[in-house]
């Protein structure tokens, strides 16, 4: 399982390099099919839970860091083997559609002015 929470990318074997770096031309379609399940299920699982609703204090803000860093290490730590194999566009569109669930999720809670302020910086920062 090349995704593994605990592996670091020294880890890799060298034949599974091959093997992704192959996917865009001799691999099976079952086989990157897989890849990209594999990865799909990887960010769901590291992604950061919301917060629960009702009272929350600085728990937006918390979830909004959190989850900025956490994308932002996941793709500079398996960016060295899956661009070579044709999968970095792909955990990049799994996590982009993750984040914008879950803000869709939180855009449609009842939140305070300071919480809206907190998503809309947020927001200003990340994507401008």
């Amino acid at each position: 399982n090349i995704l593994n929470d605990q592996s670091a990318i020294e880890d890799f074997a060298a034949e599974e390099l091959k093997t992704l770096s192959k996917l865009n031309n001799n691999c099976s379609q079952d086989l990157f099919c897989e890849y990209l399940q594999e990865i799909k299920q990887f960010v769901e699982r590291r992604f950061p839970t919301l917060p629960t609703e009702g009272p929350r204090g600085e728990q937006i803000q918390d979830f909004l860091k959190s989850a900025q860093s956490m994308i932002y290490d996941d793709v500079h730590r398996l960016t060295p083997v899956l661009k070579d194999a044709g999968l970095l566009d792909h955990l990049m569109d799994s996590y982009s559609r993750h984040l914008f669930t879950s803000l869709d999720l939180l855009l449609n809670r009842d939140l305070s002015v300071q919480e809206i302020f907190c998503l809309l910086l947020w927001g200003k920062d990340v994507f401008f």
